[in-house]
């Protein structure tokens, strides 16, 4: 299992029925970060797990949590 900065990823199907949609989530604690592509391309070189941890990175960033007492 993968994890960064204490997020914990795993992969899943959709819901949908005859989806052809790839899906990845990361989760920590209570928080819980869905990343799901269906149409198109990410960015040259990017995967799911790229996303999600750009998004971690921002979610965890210093001055995001400036006002946050407590994390999970």
């Amino acid at each position: 299992m993968d994890s960064h900065r204490g997020f914990q990823f795993h992969a899943y199907r959709p819901n949908a029925p005859h989806t052809d949609k790839h899906a990845l989530r990361a989760t920590r604690g209570r928080i819980t970060l869905f990343m799901e592509v269906s149409d198109g391309e990410l960015p040259s070189g990017w995967h799911l797990r790229d996303v999600l941890r750009h998004e971690i990175n921002r979610l965890m960033d210093p001055a995001t949590l400036r006002h946050v007492d407590h994390l999970n």
